[in-house]
């Protein structure tokens, strides 16, 4: 499929280099995105939200934000260096802020100010990266902006924007993959490995199965700058061993060097949930642990049927959910909870919405193909990480939407498929995308503003 591609001629090579002005917009667009998530982070906060498991669509921002602050989190295998990302170096300006008499009070409480301020700095780097892989694929920058506005208004960047979480940092990793294809599709020559590597360790520190998608655009650049796919999947085999060497690695390193040494005493109002017994040790207990973990979110009813299905659901309640569900909470796995029930995106999928977005999609791939060839070579990978990303959430996991900042982009980027079309459709669609963008950012926050009447109701 990739070498149909690239045998066409690449008449609108995409820009080897990007204008002051986009930058300058990226800056602007990642800073109003930061304000505003960490506004609604705020408000989630005084909420107490952030203290209790499961009440937005199952995410557990009390154990994140105790692991962005403080590390109090265990070695995990599947988000092997998330805590170490963030908790290292706000450990090290809180106790120096403190030693050099910058800030008085616990040191606990200036750790979590500062890590409220992660998950809303992440998201809008990753709008602002967003913004330059679409100016590099060869969208105007009026279309650019578009398009990343449409990501910076989605609920999934909503509310990845507002609540302590790893998501929104595999969904920056993923923009850097694909700013990266970019780069070196439009450059051509052999891929740069030491850069997929790198892109790919900090993906997967993340989330270990979030290497897979920087594998796939690695290989999909491989090809079309030259390589055979024989070739090509020898060096992306290498990258991968490399990348689950160097991440494992460094986070049995940096845990050893700086896990007991930086770590605070867990404060009374941190946990919420229940300690789970320890009384396996070691490596094989390690693993054990992991195991029994993921058996609790395999999806008993898991087909192929219920991935066609559940897809054109799942990408439209990345952007726009016609409304959210309330479900009840299992108040076992808690210490102390505020809510008992929790909010829901899974059965909300609005038929004409799907469709509508469907015929957007198709039309997009199909757009691609008149556009420049990174276009072309990205959309294919954009392809390949959605279906892998929905397969294997159809398989693990219970709340589908918690795992939309894993595809959010490629959406963007199949979505901007439809902007390579000849004038006057390419015209037309960018008015339509226009109005799209005050549509999605108007409905979002009438269902953002009706979840936080009804949590101030309790």
């Amino acid at each position: 499929m990739l070498s149909s591609v690239d045998s066409q001629p690449s008449s609108n090579p995409g820009p080897t280099s990007t204008p002051a002005r986009v930058i300058w917009l990226a800056v602007a667009l990642g800073m109003t995105v930061f304000f505003v998530g960490l506004w609604l982070e705020k408000r989630w906060d005084r909420l107490e939200v952030l203290q209790q498991f499961d009440v937005l669509f199952d995410m557990d921002p009390n154990l994140r934000l105790a692991g962005i602050s403080r590390g109090v989190e265990a070695f995990r295998l599947v988000h092997p260096n998330f805590g170490n990302y963030f908790r290292i170096p706000i450990q090290v300006v809180v106790r120096g802020g403190s030693a050099a008499g910058l800030w008085r009070g616990q040191e606990s409480e200036i750790a979590r100010q500062l890590a409220l301020l992660v998950t809303p700095g992440v998201a809008g780097l990753s709008v602002a990266v967003m913004l330059l892989v679409l100016s590099r694929l060869g969208l105007s920058l009026w279309q650019s902006l578009l398009v990343a506005s449409l990501g910076a208004v989605s609920f999934s960047q909503l509310i990845g924007a507002s609540v302590p979480e790893h998501f929104p940092l595999g969904g920056l990793c993923l923009g850097l993959g694909f700013l990266q294809a970019a780069r070196e599709i439009n450059r051509g020559g052999i891929p740069h490995w030491p850069v997929w590597c790198l892109v790919g360790v900090l993906a997967a520190g993340t989330t270990i199965t979030q290497a897979i998608p920087i594998l796939i655009l690695c290989f999909a650049t491989a090809l079309s700058n030259g390589l055979t796919r024989l070739e090509g999947l020898k060096r992306v085999i290498l990258v991968g061993v490399a990348i689950g060497l160097l991440t494992y690695g460094s986070a049995f390193l940096l845990n050893r060097v700086f896990g007991e040494q930086l770590q605070s005493p867990q404060g009374p109002a941190d946990a919420t949930r229940q300690a789970e017994p320890r009384e396996r040790s070691g490596y094989r207990g390690l693993l054990e642990h992991h195991w029994t973990w993921v058996q609790r979110f395999l999806r008993q009813d898991a087909d192929a049927g219920t991935l066609l299905v559940r897809i054109p659901e799942v990408l439209t309640n990345t952007l726009a959910p016609r409304h959210v569900r309330e479900q009840p909470l299992d108040s076992g796995t808690q210490r102390r909870a505020m809510y008992d029930f929790g909010f829901t995106l899974e059965g909300t999928g609005s038929a004409g919405a799907m469709a509508g977005l469907s015929v957007l999609l198709v039309s997009g791939i199909l757009g691609s193909r008149r556009g420049t060839k990174a276009l072309r070579v990205t959309t294919l990978g954009a392809i390949g990480i959605l279906v892998f990303n929905i397969a294997l959430h159809t398989l693990w996991g219970r709340e589908f939407f918690l795992y939309s900042q894993h595809w959010l982009v490629p959406l963007l980027v199949l979505l901007a498929g439809n902007l390579a079309f000849p004038p006057p459709w390419s015209r037309i669609i960018t008015m339509l995308l226009a109005g799209g963008v005050v549509l999605v950012a108007a409905s979002n926050m009438a269902t953002i503003r009706a979840m936080l009447e009804r949590l101030q109701a309790v």
